[in-house]
């Protein structure tokens, strides 16, 4: 069954065409009707799941051409500072998508702190000699 027909069959009602079946999880082939949930085209876009190559594209985008280093790495070593949830925050955001209050509060509180950690040219210099160690 597709999972807008069983979204249909448990409303009693077709779906409008504005509305649109959203995955929780991100599984397109999870069709449980607690994995699904009614949304409009903005709702959508928000719930977005960022996998790894929507990662990858986002750090392509964002490296100048003359940097010698691969989106790859570059999404290895976001691994190593930020959880999976905190790097879906950062790229949303890197992509305009709009945060949820709760989510606006951990960027400023929590991983906006990490960013000018990353940037800081003294912390830089600390890690390039510590890393050579």
């Amino acid at each position: 069954m597709d999972y807008r027909e069983i979204v249909e069959k448990d409303l009693g009602r077709k779906l409008l065409s504005t509305e649109i079946v959203h995955h929780k999880d991100g599984n397109q082939h999870n069709n449980k009707l607690s994995n699904l949930e009614i949304t409009n085209r903005n709702g959508h876009l928000k719930k977005k799941h960022l996998t790894s190559k929507d990662w990858e594209k986002v750090i392509q985008d964002l490296l100048v051409d003359n940097i010698n280093i691969t989106a790859q790495n570059f999404n290895n070593a976001l691994d190593i500072l930020f959880t999976f949830r905190q790097k879906e925050i950062i790229f949303r955001k890197i992509y305009g998508f709009r945060l949820s209050k709760t989510e606006k509060e951990y960027y400023s509180r929590i991983i906006k702190k990490k960013i000018r950690a990353v940037a800081s040219t003294t912390l830089y210099r600390i890690a390039r000699i510590l890393a050579t160690q």
